[in-house]
């Protein structure tokens, strides 16, 4: 992944796909500092020249600059709402803390819970469930608590942070159980 141009949000999910496609974290952190290089700093540079024609000129071959760059994907453009889709999508995975955000003075919360449908559940041996969403996301039981009944596909769930790195997942509002995200 080269520099990527991310609005305030978007830098958490070009790390965070850098990030599971096995990509150095370091390596990420360090690409997504370089976001402010080059297209960027000079059509913001083609604002301070006085002269129209000579701004214009400037516009224009620093358009095309970025939109080159753009099409390669050297940078990475995204808006707020596919930022809050993938923050929502890797909901449950242990991703690392990416600071780009306050580099920019964004204020990203932590996504604590989240709400979800039931696609389809099944329990194994031990009677410990395994829960795929219709999100596509899976979560597995890693208690031994049990469910008040069994949970079925169209059901609503709840996903809450708990300690230790596991969450909470609640069906239709009952007590819940405590999961781990493996896919």
């Amino acid at each position: 992944m080269k520099a990527a141009l991310l609005t305030s949000k978007a830098g958490l999910f070009a790390c965070a796909v850098a990030a599971l496609a096995g990509a150095p974290v370091a390596a990420a952190r360090q690409d997504a500092h370089k976001s402010e290089a080059a297209p960027i700093k000079e059509l913001a540079r083609c604002k301070t020249i006085p002269d129209d024609s000579q701004r214009l000129a400037c516009y224009d071959q620093a358009t095309t600059t970025l939109l080159a760059a753009e099409q390669k994907a050297d940078i990475v453009v995204v808006d707020r709402q596919e930022v809050e889709n993938a923050r929502r999508s890797l909901f449950g995975f242990n991703l690392p803390d990416i600071s780009l955000f306050r580099r920019h003075g964004a204020k990203i919360e932590q996504l604590d819970k989240l709400d979800g449908v039931i696609a389809s559940a099944s329990a194994d041996a031990s009677n410990q469930w395994t829960f795929r969403l219709k999100d596509g996301s899976l979560w597995r039981q890693i208690d031994t608590n049990e469910l008040n009944r069994p949970p079925r596909s169209g059901d609503t769930v709840l996903i809450r942070r708990a300690a230790f790195g596991s969450f909470m997942l609640s069906v239709n509002k009952a007590p819940g159980v405590r999961v781990r995200r493996v896919g």
